[in-house]
Parts: structure tokens; sequence; C-alpha cells
């Protein structure tokens, strides 16, 4: 009897010497199974990964444990580099803004067209430009910019005719100011509105009309003698005596004798000497001084 109890009792032992090697091999192997880290540092920071033996042998992760997420690289579709997603998402929001309001200034600027509206055809063709020659990062709105410049395009030779009407609508109403201000002798100001002038417009077309030619160069006249006469009123005139008589008149201005036809210094011509005024020629421009007043 006590033979058999022995022999139960070192079967057992054997037994459970067994499976304690085993829970140790096993242990040993799931520990060699976790997947090593990219650095130490992500390793240390890095939420525990647990991991659960399969039949096949296979070692899957639990699913309940959150694993480590690394943030989304977003590259430029153009440059190849990496941006910042949210920039760049704010980035593809406005060039779709930019897009929409191209397309609502054309569809403006065609309506203007038709109805002949020239005074919104150069801001709104100025508008328009501006955007289309801006870059555009997104490939796909880039094509679809390509697709609005090409509509653009077909649009400009209607648009030219529009802007040349309204350059030259422009030109009038600037040349009535200038003739204006010249008929009230504000010379200064006839001066003022008359420079640049010429460079009123940029637009090609408008320059070559006969229309805009004809203005600019009653500009240019109006301005020569704008300047002339400021130029000749801050001048020192001083009529001393004063002989006028059937075969005409003499006077003596700034301590000269000037008759009929002579000069009073190189720039100056005394074209006529009456009872109550002097005619002078002053750089190409007829100036009538009334003893004082012109």
């Amino acid at each position: 009897m006590r033979k058999i109890a022995a022999t139960a009792v070192g079967a057992l032992l054997l037994v459970l010497a067994a499976a304690a090697a085993r829970a140790d091999a096993g242990s040993a192997k799931k520990a060699s199974a976790v997947p090593p880290r990219d650095s130490l540092r992500e390793w240390l920071i890095a939420p525990p990964f647990e991991f659960s033996p399969t039949r096949d042998g296979e070692h899957r992760r639990d699913p309940f444990v959150m694993p480590l997420t690394k943030p989304e690289i977003v590259k430029d579709p153009r440059t190849g580099q990496p941006v910042n997603p949210e920039e760049y998402a704010r980035l593809l929001a406005d060039e779709k803004e930019r897009l929409r309001k191209i397309e609502a200034n054309l569809a403006a600027l065609k309506a203007c067209v038709e109805k002949g509206n020239g005074d919104d055809v150069l801001a709104l063709y100025q508008q328009v430009r501006y955007e289309l020659d801006r870059p555009f990062q997104s490939k796909t709105h880039a094509l679809e910019a390509d697709g609005l410049a090409a509509a653009f395009k077909r649009m400009t030779p209607r648009i030219s005719k529009a802007l040349v009407a309204a350059a030259l609508k422009d030109a009038r109403k600037k040349a009535v100011e200038i003739r204006e201000a010249f008929a009230a002798k504000q010379y200064e100001q006839t001066a003022k509105l008359a420079d640049g002038f010429d460079r009123l417009s940029t637009i090609p077309e408008a320059k070559n009309a006969p229309e805009w030619e004809a203005l600019c160069a009653e500009v240019a006249a109006l301005a020569r003698r704008a300047r002339a006469r400021v130029a000749f009123k801050k001048r020192s005139i001083r009529v001393s005596s004063l002989i006028v008589s059937s075969r005409g008149g003499t006077a003596v201005i700034n301590n000269v004798a000037c008759s009929d036809g002579s000069r009073l210094d190189p720039n100056t011509l005394v074209a006529k000497v009456t009872s109550d005024m002097i005619v002078f020629v002053y750089k190409g421009e007829q100036i009538e001084y009334r003893f004082g007043r012109f």
C-alpha cells in the first residue's frame, strides 16, 4: 500500500514539473514575439502592445489596446514636399473660393459686354486677369482654372471692343473737364488735369483709334498753352510809357522800347501795342496784357 501511494505522489510531482516547464517556455516565447520598436524613444513612449498566441503560432495585437498613431503626412501634389494638413486644407478651400469668384466675374463680364456697359468691363476684366495669373497649388484646381482661362480667351475680342469704348468714353469725359478748366482761366488746373492724359488707357486698340489720337493732340495743345500762360504770369512785366499812333504803337517794357513786331526777349514777341493793351506771343501762345491783367 505504501509503495502504491509513493508511486502516485511521484507521478503527480512529475506532472506538475512538466506543466511548470511548459508554462515557462510559453512565457519566453510570448516575450520574444513582441515586434521591435523603430527607436528607443518610441519604445519608451508607446502604449503597451498585448499579443495573444493562436493555434497556428501567430501573434495578434489585443484589440482593446489603443495602437500608436502617427500623424498623417500630406504632400504638395506639385512639389512633393510635406505640408501642414490644416494649412493645406485651408489653401484648397481658398483656391476653390477663388474659382467660384472667377466664374461669377466671368458671368458678370459677359453680361456687361452684351449690354454694352463699358464702365464695369474694365474693372471686371482686371479682376479676372489678376485671379487667373495667380498660380493654383492643387492640380484639380489648376485644370479647372485652365478651362476658365480658355473661356476668358474666347471672350477677348468682344471684351477688347467694350474696353475700347469704355476708354474712349473716359477720355471724352476727361477732355471736357480740361476744356472747361482752360475756358475758366484755371491754367494750373488745366495743366494738372492734362498730365498723363496719354497714359489714361493701357489698351493698344484704344490708343490706335483715330478719336483717341485727336483727343490726345487737343489735350496736349491745351496743356502747352496753359503752361505758357502760367509761366508768363510769373514774369515781371512793367510798362513805363506808351505811344500809340496811326502807324502803330510803341511801349517801354522793362526799360526796353518795343514796337509792333519787336522782341522783348528770345521767347517773347510784342505782337501789337494798343491804347489799352499789349499783345504778347510767349512760347507760341498769344497773351493779352491789359496793364496788369491778362
